[in-house]
Order: C-alpha cells, then sequence, then structure tokens
C-alpha cells in the first residue's frame, strides 16, 4: 500500500532521487518492509536483502515508474516527443527498452464500439459434452487459434477447404494470435463475399472472445477485428463460439496444427508483425528495472560473502524466502548474506566473550567458516549436503531445505 503511493507522480519528482540524501531515505524506508519480510539479521545490508527478494530499490522504481508514465502520455497523445525536455521528462536513453516503446503499442485511448454485426457465443464445457447443433446446408464453420512457441508466434484457421497459416514474430502475444486469426477468417470470408449465410468461427480463447464482445475497446489489433467482423456480418449471420482447446474437437487440433506451423515461420517484414502489446511493454521496463538492480548491485563495494553465494541470479532463493517458515527464512537469509548470530558477529557487537568457533575452537566463527571450513562439521555437511568442503559458490546449486537443515543443527541455541 505504501509503495504505489510513494510511486504515485513520480514522473514529476523522480528527479530527487538522484541526490544521496534522497536514496539514504527512499533505502531506509524499503528496509523496513523487507526486514519485516525476512526476518534477517539485524546487520545484513539492505542492498543485499533487495537483490536477494528481487525488489528493486525504490530509487530504480520511481525512475521506472516515471519512464512508464512518460510513455503513456506519448501513446494517449499528450505528450509531442519533439518537444524539448524538461527537468523531470529528460530521461536518458536505454537502447533496449526505447526500441520495444518506439515499435508503436497496440493500446489505444479507449473507444466505444456498440454497433457490431455480429454475436459472440461462449456456451458451457457441458454444452459441448452434449455436442452442438448439427450444422445445416447454409452454414460454414471456420476454427482459428494461435501458438507460441521458442520460435515465435503464429496463427491459424482451418474449414473443410481452407487451411491458413502465418508467422507472426516473436514479439507477438497469444491474445494477438488468437485476434488476428480472427481477422484472418474474417477476411479469408469477405474475400470469397458469401452472402445471406450462417458463418460459425469457432476460438478456444475466451479472452479475445470477451474482448470482441465488449463495447468498450482499447486494443488497436481488437478495434481492427471488429471492423472486419462488421464488414462480413453486413451480408451474412455471423457468430463467434468458444470451442474447448485441446479436447478432442477435430477442427479445432487442425487450427492448433496450422498455428504451430505459422510460428515456426519467419513473418515477411520487420518486427513487430503487429503493435506492441501492453504486455509485451511491461515486460519491457520490468527487465529494465531488474537489470539496472543487477548492474547496481555488482557495482556496490563490500558484500563480498553475498556476492559470492549468490552469482548471477540471485533472486532464485526469494520463493523459499517468502513461501517458508520464520526461522528458515531468517537462517537461509543468514546463509545468503553472512550476517547471522556468528561468534564473530556476536562478538563484535559485545554480545559474545570470542569470536572462536563454538563447533572446532580452533578459527573465527564466521558464516563461511560454518559452511565450508569447519572440520568438525565435515560430517554433518557431508551428511545433509553431500559435500565435505563445499565452496560458497557450490550452495548455488544445493536445496535451501538442506541449507538450512545445516544452519539449524550449528545455530540451535540462537534460534531458541
Amino acid at each position: 500500500m505504501v509503495r504505489p503511493i510513494l510511486l504515485y507522480g513520480s514522473i514529476v519528482w523522480w528527479p530527487r532521487t538522484k541526490l544521496k540524501t534522497c536514496r539514504v531515505a527512499l533505502s531506509k524506508l524499503q528496509r523496513v518492509a523487507c526486514m519485516a519480510m525476512t526476518g534477517a539479521f539485524r546487520t545484513t545490508p539492505t542492498a543485499a536483502v533487495e537483490i536477494i527478494l528481487g525488489i528493486p530499490p525504490l530509487h530504480i522504481a520511481i525512475e521506472t515508474e516515471a519512464r512508464k508514465a512518460l510513455h503513456r502520455l506519448a501513446i494517449a497523445g499528450l505528450w509531442d516527443e519533439t518537444r524539448p525536455p524538461s527537468k523531470h521528462t529528460n530521461l536518458a536513453s536505454h537502447k533496449d527498452l526505447d526500441l520495444i516503446t518506439n515499435m508503436g503499442c497496440d493500446k489505444i485511448p479507449p473507444r466505444f464500439v456498440f454497433d457490431k454485426k455480429f454475436r459472440v457465443s461462449i456456451p458451457s464445457r457441458d454444452d459441448w459434452k452434449r455436442g452442438p447443433k448439427p450444422p445445416d446446408e447454409n452454414t460454414l464453420i471456420w476454427y482459428t487459434d494461435g501458438s507460441k512457441m521458442e520460435s515465435g508466434t503464429g496463427a491459424g484457421v482451418y474449414s473443410k477447404d481452407t487451411k491458413l497459416s502465418e508467422g507472426m514474430g516473436k514479439l507477438a502475444t497469444v491474445f494477438q494470435a488468437e485476434t488476428y486469426a480472427i481477422i484472418m477468417c474474417a477476411l479469408k470470408n469477405v474475400e470469397t463475399a458469401p452472402k445471406k449465410r450462417n458463418i460459425y468461427i469457432l476460438s478456444d480463447s475466451q479472452a479475445a472472445l470477451k474482448a470482441l464482445a465488449s463495447v468498450r475497446i482499447e486494443s488497436k489489433l481488437v478495434l481492427n477485428a471488429i471492423h472486419a467482423l462488421n464488414r462480413l456480418g453486413k451480408f451474412n449471420k455471423v457468430t463467434l463460439m468458444w470451442v474447448p482447446g485441446h479436447t478432442g474437437v477435430e477442427g479445432n487440433e487442425m487450427a492448433d496444427s496450422l498455428a504451430r506451423k505459422g510460428s515456426e515461420t519467419t513473418p515477411i517484414g520487420p518486427e513487430p508483425f503487429v503493435p506492441i502489446s501492453k504486455s509485451t511493454i511491461h515486460t519491457a521496463f520490468r527487465k529494465y528495472a531488474v537489470n539496472k538492480h543487477l548492474t547496481e548491485w555488482k557495482n556496490l563495494p563490500g558484500m563480498k560473502h553475498s556476492k559470492n553465494f549468490l552469482g548471477d541470479n540471485p533472486g532464485k532463493w526469494s520463493k523459499f524466502i517468502l513461501g517458508g517458515n520464520r526461522n528458515q527464512s531468517r537462517l537461509l537469509m543468514g546463509a545468503l548474506t553472512g550476517h547471522f548470530a556468528t561468534n564473530k558477529m556476536l562478538n563484535r557487537m559485545g554480545l559474545a566473550a570470542s569470536d572462536q568457533c563454538r563447533n572446532c575452537g580452533e578459527k573465527q566463527e564466521t558464516m563461511e567458516h560454518v559452511l565450508c571450513e569447519c572440520d568438525s562439521l565435515a560430517r554433518t555437511r557431508m551428511r545433509l549436503l553431500g559435500l565435505a568442503y563445499p565452496k560458497l559458490e557450490d550452495y548455488r546449486h544445493l536445496a535451501p531445505f538442506d541449507i538450512t537443515k545445516l544452519l539449524a543443527n550449528v545455530f540451535k541455541d540462537a534460534m531458541e
């Protein structure tokens, strides 16, 4: 609740986050939430907790939100990008982010379309189990589908006499593929110019059908689909109907196969094949914030233990920390950051008489000593982890539960 309030209006005041005093204040605020979420030891650096939880520092979140706001103004036609930028709109360009945001967004200001020459029907699964009504001679039945794979996105259209597939590149979403397949189907029918026919277009995407049924339109692609369907519906009775996917309906399976074929086909022309979806834009902004956070983390001085332990994938531990019980979260945070109730830490704080290891009594008790070096714990590490003398880097591949089990054995008194 606090974060949205803080981010509100960030496009106006984000330049303040460049000041060290502002960043310190924001860091203190976020630290309260991070420490409450994890139960981390009180000396744990805020930066380490943020990178482990995958929560960007507030100054990055605020700048990213300002970029989003500027982009929203631009696509709504409320911002002229040719104007000289003011201080708060002078955001540094970013190659990868600008590449996506300058491609053109599918989102448009809301438009209301009440005149639709087609209807949308979404029967229940039980209705499909009972079997659809047999078509008469005047009925044309079409199936459409969209598919997204690693190779790209594709759309497929199938009827008794027609098979169509088209590649849509890597940036289109499944929703866009499903909607574009309906456009393909409508335009194919307009091309053949049937008249006074019952035309059923069956799709397994309820999201696409509901978007076409809605009177409030915020997508260029959906608006284009409505225009194409209205052209077809001018001289025919057009019905868009939902069909359950992957349930053995022959036409739907054929359309799915054609869509998959399309996803393996490179489209003619440059990306994007269709305007960039709002979700793709949001993903680009999120990726920008994550990458900037990771770069800042790597450039921070100190925190050698955390950097050696976490490697290039520091966010992999957050699910266990946030989903486990409080004690497990505290133990794992101690392992990841090196900040816990070790004798060296307690001695430095004036809470322990000696900084020597409580198990071997020979060396300083640091978290790295407990996890990797202590001879007295070698058997325990071998039994629980399968490694007697692991390096910190080896822990990246071990199960979080096994790590917390090892530390629970060592720090029984600290957990009581």
